[in-house]
């Protein structure tokens, strides 16, 4: 072979390159050139425009930009979207638009949907919720509106995404609650000032006190639970080298500085229980876990002598808040009152009084509160079959995402992929779980981060893993299958 027909060769290669180049790009569909930041950002120019400028937006605008973003979207980019707008929940009707994402979902993707154990579980419970409407206060919509939020994880949870498209939705998920507990904090300062607000003398996340209309608003208790969660799923992506670490270190003093202005009880306890899971299980001997100690207590010291200096007021306040003479809140109370409840009705104790109606009940016996206890209100929900059939709902979940990484034995798994479904456990111990439907929604993506790979630690201590080595973010997650 002379010079000249190695050089000829040489350059039909480079064409053939130029042209297959070509061709992939004219085959890149709408969904991938319409990205998720145009839809956010879309999404965000109206929030603000309701609530930081008093211009009136109807709550079907969101409703529309929401459709034509599942439409045109592809599956991975469109689950992104449907996280990012969960925090607006309150002022968008997120109700009807997880409507539209199933019905979407169905119409363009019905081939891969899969009946499995988990929808039969979910049609179990609902039939368990249909005693409801034996009740004067029970209500069909109510019903269908539980099964859509149940509804929402079976479909998601069962498709296939590379490592890239989960990274983009856990990341929609934390950017969209950083922003709306931004927003809700400026709403705050806008009818007020920032000397109240850090005065600690009014707890953020209530806006419905200074907007009669919709507005992105959150029990302060619920935002905590929302911030908290975010900061789990961002020290996992910081702990796979996912994000820069100076964005992931900024998002974490972002949401961090959000949950103290909430004045969250929930939210400083979980948040020093996460810290000790990640600091547990992301050391890899005793001295490393003393390093990482010493440092979390210094990093500590230091953050609450900035905050002590410069939001005085607002760290006293949550202080006092826990040098209450009853820190629970009347928590302990309400538990046993609702156990003793569960406990004298046989028809309770098996399948409880319904999500919808166990409170009228509580009312009866003298409880005035919701249940704030996932366990508890699980019970008296949905009895001991019901508690039964959740749990193994996530447990049958969370195993289908740790198929999805192949064949790694578990002891090689990092543990801290588990971090933001324990911080959500943790967190909703101290709250609700099926009353608060959205942290259904939470608990899926929690439960989705289990998936990605720790490319760094469990590709190369799994020989039989489905990634080759070269290939792992081209080639689907077969497995599962």
């Amino acid at each position: 072979m002379n010079v000249s027909d190695v050089s000829n060769r040489l350059n039909t290669n480079k064409y053939s390159q130029k042209r297959i180049s070509f061709q992939k790009i004219k085959s890149i569909p709408v969904s991938q050139i319409l990205t998720i930041s145009f839809f956010c950002f879309v999404f965000l120019l109206f929030i603000i425009m309701r609530d930081l400028l008093d211009i009136n937006i109807p709550s079907s605008i969101y409703s529309i930009i929401a459709l034509l973003g599942f439409i045109l979207l592809n599956k991975g980019i469109g689950v992104s979207f449907l996280v990012f707008m969960l925090p607006y929940k309150n002022g968008i009707g997120y109700n009807e638009i997880l409507l539209v994402y199933a019905l979407v979902y169905i119409v363009k993707y019905r081939e891969t949907i899969k009946i499995s154990s988990p929808w039969i579980i979910v049609m179990i419970l609902f039939a368990i919720e249909m005693q409801s409407l034996f009740q004067s206060s029970g209500s069909i919509m109510e019903i269908l509106r539980f099964f859509i939020y149940f509804f929402i994880p079976c479909l998601v949870l069962q498709d296939e995404f590379d490592n890239n498209e989960i990274k983009r939705i856990i990341v929609a998920c934390c950017l969209g609650i950083a922003s709306a507990s931004l927003i809700a904090l400026l709403i705050t300062v806008k009818y007020t000032n920032w000397d109240i607000v850090f005065s600690g003398a009014i707890r953020i996340g209530l806006t419905n006190q200074f907007i009669s209309g919709l507005s992105t608003t959150f029990n302060p208790n619920e935002m905590g639970v929302f911030l908290c969660l975010a900061m789990s799923l961002v020290f996992t992506l910081l702990n796979r080298s996912q994000v820069n670490r100076f964005s992931g270190l900024v998002l974490l003093i972002l949401l961090f500085f959000l949950g103290l202005l909430s004045q969250s009880r929930g939210f400083l306890i979980s948040l020093l229980l996460m810290l000790s899971y990640f600091i547990l299980f992301t050391s890899k001997s005793i001295r490393s876990f003393l390093n990482r100690l010493f440092i979390l207590v210094i990093s500590s010291a230091f953050t609450w002598v900035i905050y002590e200096r410069l939001l005085f007021n607002t760290v006293n306040a949550f202080v006092l808040r826990f040098s209450a003479t009853d820190v629970t809140n009347g928590r302990v109370g309400i538990l046993l009152g609702y156990y003793n409840l569960w406990l004298s009705d046989l028809r309770a104790f098996f399948i409880g009084y319904s999500q919808q109606t166990y409170q009228m009940f509580g009312l009866r016996a003298g409880i005035a509160n919701v249940a704030h206890n996932a366990i508890m209100e699980l019970l008296i929900s949905w009895g001991i079959i019901g508690t039964i059939l959740t749990i193994m709902w996530v447990i049958i979940l969370v195993k289908k995402q740790l198929l999805f990484r192949g064949k790694i034995a578990f002891a090689k798994i990092d543990k801290v992929i588990f971090l933001p479904l324990f911080t959500l456990v943790v967190l909703v111990q101290n709250g609700q779980f099926i009353s608060n439907y959205s942290y259904v929604i939470l608990m899926m993506v929690a439960i989705l981060s289990i998936r990605e790979i720790n490319i760094k630690s469990e590709r190369k201590s799994s020989k039989s893993s489905i990634y080759h080595p070269k290939k792992y973010r081209e080639i689907p997650y077969e497995s599962a299958n």
